[in-house]
């Protein structure tokens, strides 16, 4: 493994509440890599503020920014880059190991935790979360934003809505990734084997918010439910809490759904 070599290398994360900022700060305490939070709140329709635009374009959290005296700063957005950035740079053990000995370079040989980790950290927001994006807006048909009076409508049309369509696709994305996780190599308790992988920290939040929405329970899905017990157990993970915390005075994760 090649070693890490970093020069002075500083990360900036520019945090905003209830986002996916969350699992890139545990991702950084985990790492014990130094890092400067640069926060940003909410606004009262629940959008990132406009100031998050100055720092990249697409003005959307996370946003993670690596620093060197010298040389221009190296800003970057979406989760999946940057838990592949940090775990290049900071994490190699959280790499699965690609191929078995003696196999190197061959197509088709590739580990089982390997796939296994390139696939969820594609599946994370390629399929499981545009789902539960969708939860969030049927929950706010319910909403009391809603006027009263139209009130049983919007809400019978959100019912109807996740009972047809939603609902079973989501329970079908989550059939699937407990199965994967009651088959994990090793026996887990990790989703790809017995140790971290990018993967568990990028799988975090819509699993997560499967579970706060009532969708993932212990009866229904009891490997889904000891995989989140497990990582919420973790010393870094309630090290990132401990640090929102600090920073927004409560810990809030995702939007109510």
């Amino acid at each position: 493994m090649a070693a890490v070599k970093n020069h002075g290398a500083k990360v900036i994360l520019y945090w905003l509440n209830e986002s996916r900022s969350h699992r890139i700060l545990w991702l950084l305490e985990e790492l014990k890599v130094p890092y400067e939070v640069k926060v940003f709140k909410r606004s009262k329709q629940a959008l990132a503020p406009p100031e998050m635009k100055e720092i990249h374009p697409i003005g959307k959290a996370p946003i993670m920014a690596i620093t060197r005296e010298g040389r221009k700063d190296l800003v970057m957005v979406e989760s999946g880059l940057i838990i592949e950035y940090l775990v290049d740079h900071w994490g190699p053990q959280l790499k699965p190991r690609r191929y078995p000995e003696g196999q190197e370079g061959q197509a088709g040989d590739e580990t089982e935790s390997y796939m296994r980790d390139r696939w969820f950290m594609h599946a994370s927001e390629g399929s499981l979360m545009p789902l539960l994006v969708f939860k969030i807006l049927t929950a706010a048909m319910r909403s009391k934003n809603v006027p009263f009076l139209v009130r049983p409508i919007t809400s019978l049309i959100a019912g109807k809505i996740e009972s047809t369509a939603l609902h079973p696709r989501i329970h079908e994305q989550l059939e699937y990734i407990e199965g994967l996780a009651k088959t994990a190599p090793s026996g887990g308790p990790y989703l790809c084997g017995n140790s971290l992988t990018g993967s568990d920290f990028m799988m975090s939040y819509p699993l997560q918010g499967a579970q706060q929405s009532g969708l993932i329970t212990k009866e229904r899905y009891p490997c889904l439910s000891g995989w989140i017990a497990n990582i919420e157990a973790l010393p870094s993970y309630h090290a990132a809490v401990e640090k929102t915390k600090e920073i927004d005075g409560k810990f809030g994760l995702f939007p109510e759904m």
